[in-house]
């Protein structure tokens, strides 16, 4: 069982409070209590404290997503893990915990392929009706 570093509001001062108190280092994975106050700011502020991934308990905001996308720090809902509360702690298996970023990561592969594949049709189809 790995602890879920708890971060309680998505914000600045919420992520300075968490990173003291739960010392926040490199490969550690949070869950975000509240995932609504961030930004894209506050989603940078994760990415330099090297977070491995971060597990949302409400829906994140688009530009603190797209960030932490970019830099593939996987997003978890916590419909999506399995949490034990322990003593008031958020804590998870390190294999459930592989295994979710493993299948989101999977899905976000099979998503780009996707995207690129119907860009392919699109284009061969715009060559065939420019074709004489």
């Amino acid at each position: 069982m790995i602890l879920l570093k708890p971060i309680e509001t998505f914000t600045k001062d919420g992520l300075e409070k968490a990173f003291k108190l739960y010392e926040i280092k490199p490969k550690d994975s949070v869950i975000l209590l509240d995932a609504s106050g961030g930004g894209a700011t506050t989603a940078e502020m994760l990415v330099k404290r090297g977070v491995k991934a971060a597990v949302t308990c409400t829906p994140m905001a688009h530009h603190a997503r797209e960030t932490l996308t970019k830099y593939e720090i996987p997003i978890i809902p916590t419909d999506n893990i399995e949490i034990e509360w322990i003593e008031g702690y958020p804590y998870t298996k390190a294999s459930n915990l592989q295994k979710t970023i493993e299948e989101l990561r999977k899905a976000e592969r099979d998503k780009t392929l996707e995207k690129l594949k119907t860009i392919v049709e699109e284009y061969r189809e715009e060559l065939e009706e420019s074709a004489p």
